[in-house]
């Protein structure tokens, strides 16, 4: 049975950790891949069936006359009963199912019961309005994944881990991850684009109780030509990816002219995408841009993981950030050509909230109005700077740099 977590969540922390699995390893993850999409499709399908009050045999019949899903549930919604099964009862409708069925005797009962789980989670968090959208059915995708339970998942000293389903233990790659604790919410995961096997999971962990602070408040300012500024004067700047970039652009205009042709060939021959043969040089130079795609992506969350690791490293009595809204900056910046989304502003408050949550460190989130690069920092006087790196204060005469300026000020708010 699928237990719900009952640990503290403060205590949870998450790891992600690359597998290596064999050929064997590879085809019985596709399989348990297969078999658990196939379950959390039916399970939407039964459950929808015994909301509207439709027997297996009509559905059937109206889905060889060729309708659809949505046009059955319309065809029924005035004389739906509206009655919707719990989590139990799905449970031991696919038990039945399942002894029925010899193929799906191939999957683990417990992972076809995390399959239930989501789909009864997703339908729940709808109708508590959190999510826009029902369950829909899962398509055969490049990233796919599974759930399994903690208790069944086991590293050993050797540098593998056992995972429930399936039979050998899978070599990973070695991190800090305590392997005597208890995990939650194990889930493995296939990344078809990078042909990347990744197991996510959360391990409760305890932290040492610190009694006081080691410094004073810090004033965290993020922008865009310096990714963090401290109020101490500490500057943190995203790694140069120029060389990268460029060559990712150079492999990005090769995919999409393969890309072009394709689409051509299509036109022409009147035939889908996915019939359109595609040579080995395509893939290649596909999984090149693929390649170094996910190289820049893990280069900058690294660089994020890292500064923020060393400001919590500080045990500051209050960390001060910004209210920045991501979207208003890409906008005003479009014109500009500025990548902002490649700067992850919204990520260095999010890790420093949840890394702050384990040492005791408060986290202050300055309103998003504070005019923190128009306050001058030593007589409080405001004024408009402009898009200039410099802060002069015509006030008091203070020249300071703007992103320096702007830590201070939100430093304040703390005291």
């Amino acid at each position: 049975m699928v237990n719900k977590i009952l640990a503290d969540q403060n205590n949870l922390r998450g790891f992600k950790i690359k597998l290596y699995p064999t050929e064997e390893q590879k085809q019985r993850i596709h399989t348990i891949l297969h078999l658990y999409r196939f379950i959390y499709n039916w399970t939407i399908v039964t459950r929808n069936q015994y909301y509207y009050g439709i027997s297996e045999e009509q559905f059937n019949n109206l889905r060889e006359q060729g309708l659809s899903l949505t046009e059955i549930y319309k065809k029924f919604s005035d004389t739906a009963p509206r009655k919707r099964l719990t989590f139990i009862d799905l449970c031991t409708k696919m038990q039945e199912f399942r002894n029925s069925t010899e193929w799906l005797k191939d999957i683990p009962v417990n992972i076809a019961r995390y399959a239930i789980r989501d789909v009864c989670d997703g339908f729940k968090r709808f109708f508590e309005m959190q999510n826009l959208h029902s369950p829909h059915l899962k398509k055969k995708s490049r990233i796919q994944k599974f759930g399994c339970r903690g208790e069944r998942v086991y590293f050993r000293d050797d540098g593998y881990v056992k995972i429930e389903g399936i039979d050998t233990p899978i070599l990973y790659k070695k991190c800090n991850i305590p392997k005597h604790a208890r995990f939650y919410r194990c889930t493995i995961t296939y990344n078809g684009y990078d042909d990347e096997y990744w197991l996510s999971l959360q391990a409760e962990m305890f932290e040492p109780i610190l009694f006081g602070p080691l410094e004073d408040a810090i004033g965290v300012d993020v922008g865009i030509r310096k990714l963090v500024t401290l109020s101490d004067g500490t500057v943190y700047k995203m790694p140069d990816l120029s060389r990268l970039e460029k060559r990712k652009r150079r492999k990005q205009s090769r995919v999409s002219k393969d890309k072009n042709r394709i689409k051509e060939i299509s036109r022409q021959a009147k035939i889908k995408l996915e019939d359109v043969p595609i040579s080995k040089r395509m893939r290649k130079r596909y999984k090149e841009y693929r390649k170094i795609s996910s190289h820049i992506k893990h280069i900058r969350w690294n660089f994020v993981h890292s500064i923020t690791r060393e400001i919590i490293k500080r045990r500051p009595s209050a960390i001060v950030v910004e209210n920045i809204s991501v979207t208003d900056i890409i906008r005003s910046n479009v014109a500009r050509g500025i990548p902002i989304s490649d700067y992850l502003m919204y990520s260095v408050r999010n890790q420093l909230e949840y890394k702050a949550r384990w040492k005791g460190i408060k986290v202050i989130v300055a309103d998003k109005c504070f005019p923190s690069t128009q306050l001058c920092s030593r007589c409080g006087h405001r004024h408009k700077q402009g898009r200039s790196e410099t802060y002069r204060c015509p006030n008091c005469g203070l020249v300071i740099d703007r992103d320096l300026n702007a830590a201070l000020n939100l430093r304040g708010l703390a005291t």
